[in-house]
Protein backbone atom coordinates (compact mmCIF):
# COMPACT_ATOMS: atom_id res chain seq x y z
CA UNK A 1 0.00 0.00 0.00
CA UNK A 2 1.16 3.34 -0.57
CA UNK A 3 2.37 5.55 1.82
CA UNK A 4 -0.04 8.63 2.52
CA UNK A 5 2.13 11.84 1.45
CA UNK A 6 2.54 14.44 4.19
CA UNK A 7 1.03 17.99 5.28
CA UNK A 8 3.92 20.04 6.20
CA UNK A 9 2.97 23.16 7.97
CA UNK A 10 6.14 25.77 7.95
CA UNK A 11 5.80 28.94 10.48
CA UNK A 12 8.39 31.49 9.62
CA UNK A 13 9.02 33.97 12.50
CA UNK A 14 10.65 36.57 10.65
CA UNK A 15 9.19 39.83 11.47
CA UNK A 16 10.22 43.53 10.76
CA UNK A 17 11.17 43.26 7.26
CA UNK A 18 10.48 41.53 3.78
CA UNK A 19 12.52 39.03 3.11
CA UNK A 20 16.26 37.67 3.90
CA UNK A 21 18.47 34.92 3.62
CA UNK A 22 16.86 32.67 6.32
CA UNK A 23 13.66 32.62 4.48
CA UNK A 24 15.16 30.46 1.93
CA UNK A 25 15.51 27.06 3.19
CA UNK A 26 12.19 26.89 4.24
CA UNK A 27 11.45 28.65 0.65
CA UNK A 28 13.10 25.69 -1.39
CA UNK A 29 11.77 22.79 1.16
CA UNK A 30 8.31 24.77 0.42
CA UNK A 31 8.58 24.50 -3.41
CA UNK A 32 10.27 20.75 -3.10
CA UNK A 33 7.67 19.22 -1.10
CA UNK A 34 4.62 21.15 -3.33
CA UNK A 35 6.60 19.65 -6.54
CA UNK A 36 6.61 16.04 -5.29
CA UNK A 37 2.68 16.18 -4.53
CA UNK A 38 3.18 17.41 -0.86
CA UNK A 39 0.61 19.68 0.89
CA UNK A 40 2.09 22.40 2.08
CA UNK A 41 0.63 25.44 4.13
CA UNK A 42 3.15 28.77 5.63
CA UNK A 43 2.26 30.45 7.79
CA UNK A 44 4.06 33.70 7.93
CA UNK A 45 4.28 37.79 9.33
CA UNK A 46 2.72 40.26 7.42
CA UNK A 47 5.40 42.66 6.43
CA UNK A 48 5.09 45.12 3.96
CA UNK A 49 5.88 45.34 0.88
CA UNK A 50 5.26 41.48 0.40
CA UNK A 51 8.23 40.03 -0.70
CA UNK A 52 7.77 38.84 -4.43
CA UNK A 53 8.80 35.47 -3.61
CA UNK A 54 5.98 35.10 -1.39
CA UNK A 55 3.53 36.31 -3.82
CA UNK A 56 4.95 33.84 -6.23
CA UNK A 57 4.33 30.68 -3.63
CA UNK A 58 0.70 32.01 -3.34
CA UNK A 59 -0.31 30.84 -6.40
CA UNK A 60 0.99 27.03 -5.60
CA UNK A 61 0.59 26.82 -1.81
CA UNK A 62 -1.42 28.85 0.76
CA UNK A 63 -0.23 31.68 2.63
CA UNK A 64 -1.44 32.63 5.92
CA UNK A 65 -0.32 36.05 6.88
CA UNK A 66 -0.29 37.00 10.53
CA UNK A 67 -0.94 40.24 11.16
CA UNK A 68 0.45 42.85 14.04
CA UNK A 69 -0.68 42.12 18.02
CA UNK A 70 -4.23 44.17 18.70
CA UNK A 71 -4.68 44.99 22.44
CA UNK A 72 -7.80 44.30 23.70
CA UNK A 73 -8.76 46.37 26.65
CA UNK A 74 -11.45 46.09 28.94
CA UNK A 75 -14.55 47.97 29.01
CA UNK A 76 -14.76 51.44 29.64
CA UNK A 77 -16.56 50.84 32.65
CA UNK A 78 -14.10 48.42 34.21
CA UNK A 79 -10.89 50.87 32.97
CA UNK A 80 -12.59 53.59 34.98
CA UNK A 81 -13.29 51.39 38.10
CA UNK A 82 -9.66 50.24 38.10
CA UNK A 83 -8.53 54.18 37.77
CA UNK A 84 -10.71 54.65 40.90
CA UNK A 85 -9.09 52.13 42.65
CA UNK A 86 -5.54 52.63 41.59
CA UNK A 87 -4.88 49.26 39.92
CA UNK A 88 -3.19 48.87 36.58
CA UNK A 89 -5.34 48.40 33.41
CA UNK A 90 -4.99 44.68 32.53
CA UNK A 91 -4.08 44.31 28.27
CA UNK A 92 -5.19 41.29 26.71
CA UNK A 93 -4.18 39.97 23.29
CA UNK A 94 -6.09 37.61 20.46
CA UNK A 95 -4.84 34.68 19.77
CA UNK A 96 -3.48 34.60 16.45
CA UNK A 97 -2.45 31.09 16.06
CA UNK A 98 -5.06 29.36 17.35
CA UNK A 99 -6.36 28.79 13.78
CA UNK A 100 -3.52 26.39 13.03
CA UNK A 101 -5.07 23.51 14.80
CA UNK A 102 -7.93 23.68 12.37
CA UNK A 103 -4.87 22.68 9.27
CA UNK A 104 -4.80 19.34 10.48
CA UNK A 105 -1.36 19.39 9.60
CA UNK A 106 0.94 16.07 10.09
CA UNK A 107 4.42 18.01 11.25
CA UNK A 108 5.02 21.56 11.66
CA UNK A 109 8.62 23.41 10.47
CA UNK A 110 9.20 26.31 13.06
CA UNK A 111 11.93 28.64 10.47
CA UNK A 112 13.43 30.96 12.66
CA UNK A 113 15.62 33.93 12.18
CA UNK A 114 16.80 33.93 15.94
CA UNK A 115 16.52 30.83 17.95
CA UNK A 116 14.59 32.68 21.00
CA UNK A 117 12.48 34.39 18.46
CA UNK A 118 9.76 33.00 20.61
CA UNK A 119 10.28 35.43 23.46
CA UNK A 120 8.66 38.04 21.21
CA UNK A 121 5.67 36.31 19.98
CA UNK A 122 3.79 34.64 23.15
CA UNK A 123 1.20 33.70 21.67
CA UNK A 124 3.08 31.66 18.99
CA UNK A 125 4.99 30.49 21.59
CA UNK A 126 1.84 29.72 23.94
CA UNK A 127 0.46 27.57 20.42
CA UNK A 128 3.41 25.15 20.34
CA UNK A 129 3.71 24.48 23.75
CA UNK A 130 0.21 23.19 23.86
CA UNK A 131 0.63 21.58 20.16
CA UNK A 132 0.57 17.77 19.90
CA UNK A 133 1.62 17.28 16.49
CA UNK A 134 5.59 16.50 15.60
CA UNK A 135 7.54 19.75 15.70
CA UNK A 136 11.09 20.17 14.02
CA UNK A 137 12.92 23.76 14.68
CA UNK A 138 15.24 25.37 12.43
CA UNK A 139 17.46 28.40 13.74
CA UNK A 140 19.32 30.77 11.70
CA UNK A 141 21.12 32.79 13.80
CA UNK A 142 21.94 33.21 17.95
CA UNK A 143 24.01 36.06 19.15
CA UNK A 144 25.92 35.95 22.35
CA UNK A 145 24.83 39.44 23.23
CA UNK A 146 21.18 37.78 24.16
CA UNK A 147 20.02 37.78 27.58
CA UNK A 148 17.22 35.36 28.61
CA UNK A 149 15.87 35.81 32.29
CA UNK A 150 14.43 32.53 34.34
CA UNK A 151 11.06 33.03 33.13
CA UNK A 152 12.37 32.96 29.09
CA UNK A 153 14.47 30.21 29.44
CA UNK A 154 11.92 27.55 31.13
CA UNK A 155 9.54 28.78 28.32
CA UNK A 156 11.64 28.32 25.99
CA UNK A 157 12.95 25.35 27.20
CA UNK A 158 9.90 23.81 27.09
CA UNK A 159 9.10 24.43 23.38
CA UNK A 160 12.61 22.79 22.24
CA UNK A 161 12.38 19.86 24.53
CA UNK A 162 8.61 19.33 22.55
CA UNK A 163 10.89 19.41 18.98
CA UNK A 164 11.50 15.84 17.73
CA UNK A 165 14.55 17.75 16.20
CA UNK A 166 16.28 20.94 16.01
CA UNK A 167 18.63 22.28 13.37
CA UNK A 168 20.84 25.02 13.28
CA UNK A 169 23.30 26.57 10.35
CA UNK A 170 26.42 27.28 12.66
CA UNK A 171 27.93 25.15 15.35
CA UNK A 172 29.01 28.25 17.57
CA UNK A 173 25.35 29.49 17.41
CA UNK A 174 24.36 25.86 18.60
CA UNK A 175 26.97 26.25 21.45
CA UNK A 176 25.72 30.11 22.27
CA UNK A 177 22.08 28.42 22.68
CA UNK A 178 23.37 25.46 25.22
CA UNK A 179 24.98 27.62 27.54
CA UNK A 180 22.10 30.44 27.55
CA UNK A 181 19.24 27.94 27.94
CA UNK A 182 21.89 25.38 30.02
CA UNK A 183 20.34 22.53 27.68
CA UNK A 184 22.29 20.21 25.67
CA UNK A 185 20.90 19.28 22.10
CA UNK A 186 22.93 16.09 22.08
CA UNK A 187 20.60 14.94 18.84
CA UNK A 188 20.24 18.32 16.91
CA UNK A 189 22.01 18.73 13.29
CA UNK A 190 23.71 21.32 11.36
CA UNK A 191 21.91 22.38 8.08
CA UNK A 192 22.75 24.76 4.79
CA UNK A 193 21.18 27.14 3.64
CA UNK A 194 20.79 27.76 -0.93
CA UNK A 195 23.00 30.02 -2.32
CA UNK A 196 21.17 32.57 -4.47
CA UNK A 197 23.86 32.50 -7.20
CA UNK A 198 22.62 32.11 -10.71
CA UNK A 199 26.14 30.03 -11.10
CA UNK A 200 28.30 28.60 -9.02
CA UNK A 201 31.73 28.60 -11.58
CA UNK A 202 34.53 30.69 -10.17
CA UNK A 203 33.91 34.32 -12.39
CA UNK A 204 37.14 35.84 -14.15
CA UNK A 205 39.49 38.42 -11.99
CA UNK A 206 38.14 41.78 -12.32
CA UNK A 207 41.00 43.80 -13.76
CA UNK A 208 41.08 47.63 -12.55
CA UNK A 209 42.65 50.79 -12.02
CA UNK A 210 41.14 51.11 -8.50
CA UNK A 211 40.93 48.65 -5.84
CA UNK A 212 37.20 47.61 -5.63
CA UNK A 213 35.86 46.26 -1.70
CA UNK A 214 32.79 45.35 -0.72
CA UNK A 215 30.25 44.76 1.51
CA UNK A 216 26.67 42.55 0.28
CA UNK A 217 24.98 42.88 3.82
CA UNK A 218 21.26 44.10 5.25
CA UNK A 219 22.06 47.54 6.31
CA UNK A 220 21.44 46.45 10.30
CA UNK A 221 24.41 48.23 12.24
CA UNK A 222 23.37 45.43 15.15
CA UNK A 223 24.12 42.62 13.06
CA UNK A 224 26.31 43.54 10.10
CA UNK A 225 28.77 45.76 11.72
CA UNK A 226 29.45 48.20 9.15
CA UNK A 227 29.85 51.30 11.60
CA UNK A 228 33.09 49.23 12.73
CA UNK A 229 34.54 49.05 8.93
CA UNK A 230 33.73 52.52 8.06
CA UNK A 231 35.37 54.07 11.50
CA UNK A 232 38.76 51.63 10.56
CA UNK A 233 38.58 53.34 7.13
CA UNK A 234 38.53 56.88 8.49
CA UNK A 235 42.30 56.70 9.74
CA UNK A 236 44.46 58.51 7.43
CA UNK A 237 46.42 55.45 6.17
CA UNK A 238 43.18 53.74 4.75
CA UNK A 239 42.07 57.15 3.16
CA UNK A 240 45.14 57.38 1.72
CA UNK A 241 45.13 54.39 0.10
CA UNK A 242 43.59 53.64 -3.48
CA UNK A 243 40.47 51.57 -3.22
CA UNK A 244 36.62 52.17 -2.93
CA UNK A 245 34.21 50.52 -0.70
CA UNK A 246 30.79 49.31 -2.56
CA UNK A 247 28.05 48.67 0.01
CA UNK A 248 25.36 46.09 -1.29
CA UNK A 249 22.60 46.08 0.41
CA UNK A 250 18.85 48.20 2.43
CA UNK A 251 17.81 48.17 5.75
CA UNK A 252 16.53 50.19 8.84
CA UNK A 253 20.27 51.74 9.35
CA UNK A 254 20.48 53.20 6.09
CA UNK A 255 20.10 56.94 6.38
CA UNK A 256 22.67 56.06 9.86
CA UNK A 257 25.30 54.60 7.45
CA UNK A 258 25.14 57.59 5.07
CA UNK A 259 25.32 60.04 7.86
CA UNK A 260 28.88 58.26 9.35
CA UNK A 261 30.24 58.24 6.33
CA UNK A 262 29.84 61.88 5.71
CA UNK A 263 31.17 61.95 9.59
CA UNK A 264 34.26 60.42 8.61
CA UNK A 265 34.75 62.22 5.39
CA UNK A 266 34.42 59.05 3.37
CA UNK A 267 32.25 60.30 0.78
CA UNK A 268 34.86 59.86 -2.14
CA UNK A 269 35.81 56.19 -0.85
CA UNK A 270 32.29 54.60 0.45
CA UNK A 271 29.21 53.69 -2.12
CA UNK A 272 26.05 53.32 -1.09
CA UNK A 273 24.63 50.85 -4.40
CA UNK A 274 21.48 49.51 -3.07
CA UNK A 275 20.24 45.83 -3.04
CA UNK A 276 22.04 43.40 -5.46
CA UNK A 277 19.95 41.42 -7.39
CA UNK A 278 22.48 39.67 -9.27
CA UNK A 279 25.06 38.63 -7.09
CA UNK A 280 27.60 37.46 -9.82
CA UNK A 281 27.40 40.52 -11.04
CA UNK A 282 29.13 42.37 -7.82
CA UNK A 283 31.68 39.76 -7.90
CA UNK A 284 31.89 40.47 -11.51
CA UNK A 285 33.33 43.74 -10.55
CA UNK A 286 34.83 43.75 -6.96
CA UNK A 287 37.64 42.06 -5.70
CA UNK A 288 37.58 41.13 -1.90
CA UNK A 289 34.57 40.77 0.40
CA UNK A 290 34.28 42.19 3.81
CA UNK A 291 31.86 41.28 6.42
CA UNK A 292 32.57 42.93 9.37
CA UNK A 293 29.33 41.14 10.99
CA UNK A 294 28.89 41.28 15.37
CA UNK A 295 26.88 37.99 15.33
CA UNK A 296 26.29 35.27 11.71
CA UNK A 297 25.41 32.18 11.53
CA UNK A 298 26.57 31.05 8.30
CA UNK A 299 26.45 33.96 6.25
CA UNK A 300 25.36 33.90 2.52
CA UNK A 301 27.45 36.20 1.36
CA UNK A 302 30.41 35.08 2.63
CA UNK A 303 29.74 31.35 0.84
CA UNK A 304 28.51 33.52 -2.72
CA UNK A 305 32.18 35.73 -2.74
CA UNK A 306 33.94 32.52 -1.89
CA UNK A 307 31.98 30.55 -4.89
CA UNK A 308 32.81 33.54 -7.60
CA UNK A 309 36.12 33.07 -6.85
CA UNK A 310 36.90 36.22 -4.77
CA UNK A 311 38.97 36.18 -0.55
CA UNK A 312 36.77 37.55 1.76
CA UNK A 313 37.65 39.07 5.52
CA UNK A 314 34.96 38.23 8.35
CA UNK A 315 34.76 38.74 12.04
CA UNK A 316 34.98 34.98 14.04
CA UNK A 317 31.57 34.78 14.95
CA UNK A 318 28.98 32.13 13.55
CA UNK A 319 30.96 29.42 11.60
CA UNK A 320 32.67 31.39 9.57
CA UNK A 321 36.41 30.48 10.18
CA UNK A 322 35.07 27.11 9.24
CA UNK A 323 35.98 27.95 5.57
CA UNK A 324 37.37 31.35 6.06
CA UNK A 325 41.47 30.30 6.63
CA UNK A 326 44.21 33.20 6.78
CA UNK A 327 45.93 33.78 3.81
CA UNK A 328 44.37 30.57 2.08
CA UNK A 329 40.53 31.75 1.83
CA UNK A 330 40.61 35.20 3.54
CA UNK A 331 41.82 36.54 6.67
CA UNK A 332 39.47 36.49 9.65
CA UNK A 333 39.68 38.97 12.53
CA UNK A 334 38.85 37.39 16.14
CA UNK A 335 36.56 39.66 17.26
CA UNK A 336 33.85 42.41 16.10
CA UNK A 337 36.16 45.12 16.98
CA UNK A 338 37.64 47.97 15.48
CA UNK A 339 40.94 46.37 16.63
CA UNK A 340 40.67 43.12 15.11
CA UNK A 341 38.79 44.16 12.08
CA UNK A 342 41.76 46.77 11.57
CA UNK A 343 44.34 43.84 11.94
CA UNK A 344 42.90 41.46 9.65
CA UNK A 345 42.15 44.28 6.89
CA UNK A 346 46.01 44.93 6.88
CA UNK A 347 46.51 41.54 6.37
CA UNK A 348 44.15 41.64 3.43
CA UNK A 349 45.82 44.53 2.19
CA UNK A 350 49.36 43.61 2.28
CA UNK A 351 48.56 40.59 0.21
CA UNK A 352 46.47 42.17 -3.13
CA UNK A 353 49.39 39.94 -5.22
CA UNK A 354 48.06 36.57 -3.73
CA UNK A 355 43.89 37.85 -4.12
CA UNK A 356 43.44 36.13 -7.39
CA UNK A 357 45.43 32.71 -6.15
CA UNK A 358 43.30 32.99 -2.83
CA UNK A 359 40.03 33.79 -4.37
CA UNK A 360 40.81 30.76 -6.61
CA UNK A 361 41.13 28.23 -3.08
CA UNK A 362 38.28 29.99 -1.60
CA UNK A 363 36.23 28.97 -4.54
CA UNK A 364 37.36 25.55 -4.40
CA UNK A 365 36.30 25.41 -0.39
CA UNK A 366 33.11 26.65 -0.79
CA UNK A 367 32.05 24.54 -3.37
CA UNK A 368 32.94 21.35 -1.78
CA UNK A 369 31.29 22.64 1.31
CA UNK A 370 27.97 24.02 -0.13
CA UNK A 371 24.77 21.47 -0.79
CA UNK A 372 23.62 21.94 -4.00
CA UNK A 373 20.01 20.61 -3.27
CA UNK A 374 19.30 21.94 0.15
CA UNK A 375 15.72 22.38 -0.17
CA UNK A 376 15.52 18.81 -1.45
CA UNK A 377 18.18 17.38 1.52
CA UNK A 378 16.20 19.06 4.62
CA UNK A 379 12.55 18.12 2.92
CA UNK A 380 14.09 14.28 3.04
CA UNK A 381 15.16 14.85 6.73
CA UNK A 382 11.51 16.74 7.43
CA UNK A 383 10.04 13.68 6.14
CA UNK A 384 12.06 10.97 7.71
CA UNK A 385 11.25 12.85 11.16
CA UNK A 386 7.85 12.61 10.53
CA UNK A 387 7.33 9.05 9.55
CA UNK A 388 9.21 7.91 12.62
CA UNK A 389 7.24 9.86 14.97
CA UNK A 390 3.89 9.19 13.61
CA UNK A 391 1.69 5.81 12.56
CA UNK A 392 -0.30 7.03 10.28
CA UNK A 393 1.91 7.01 7.51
Amino acid sequence: MEKRRLKLIIISTMNGFSWGGSEELWYETAKYATARGYTVEIIVFKNEPISHKLIELSEQIPIHFIEPATPILPSLFKRILLKILRRPVPVFYADRFNFIHGLNGDIILLSQGGASDLVYYPDLKQYLQQNSKPLVIVNQLFSDDTYLNDAERQSLSEVYKKAIRVFFVSHQNREILERKLVMRFTDSELVKNPVNLSSTLILPWPVAEIINIAVVARLDINHKGLDLLLNVLSCTKWQRRNFILNIYGNGPHENYIRELIQFYKLEEKVLLKGHAGDVRKVWSENQLLVLPSRKEGMPLAVIEAMLCGRPVVVTNVGDSSLIVRNDETGWVAEAATTDHLQKALEQAWHHQNKWKEIGEQAHLVASAFIDKEPGKSFFEKIETLALAATSNF
